[in-house]
């Protein structure tokens, strides 16, 4: 090989370098992009596990919270119950005391009734 070949051979493998080179350096900065993508992809799947962890969370504190109004509206509906009971228990004799002085007053309006007619024949008999 004569020097002239091998000039050539080296200006073609230049060339050849050249290009992977600039090849390289496009895939260089393609896997750039690709890396800053994959590093906001695993943020945001980061960020998505710690609101589903943070929504499980509330929800197994929302499940209690539900768990325990239960129990006290149970509570509270026992106490309501108890309660009418004892206010019935209370009313019966009220009610007696109130249904015995409805008929003491209408014995008292006949009588007042009676008392007034007779006062009233009394003067009508004083004046003849």
């Amino acid at each position: 090989m004569d020097s002239k070949m091998i000039y050539e051979l080296l200006k073609e493998l230049k060339g050849d370098v050249k290009e992977i080179g600039s090849e390289q350096k496009i895939h260089g900065k393609e896997l750039a992009k690709q890396s800053v993508i994959l590093n906001h992809l695993e943020k945001d799947v980061k960020r998505n596990t710690d609101n589903i962890e943070d929504h499980m969370y509330r929800t197994e504190l929302s499940e209690a919270a539900v768990a325990l109004l239960k129990d006290l509206h149970q509570d509270n509906q026992k106490r309501i119950g108890k309660n009418e009971e004892k206010i019935a228990d209370l009313q019966a004799p009220v009610q007696a005391k109130v249904w015995l002085v409805k008929k003491v007053l209408k014995y008292i309006g006949v009588l007042s009734a009676i008392s007034g007619a007779a006062y009233g024949i009394i003067k009508i008999i004083q004046s003849l």
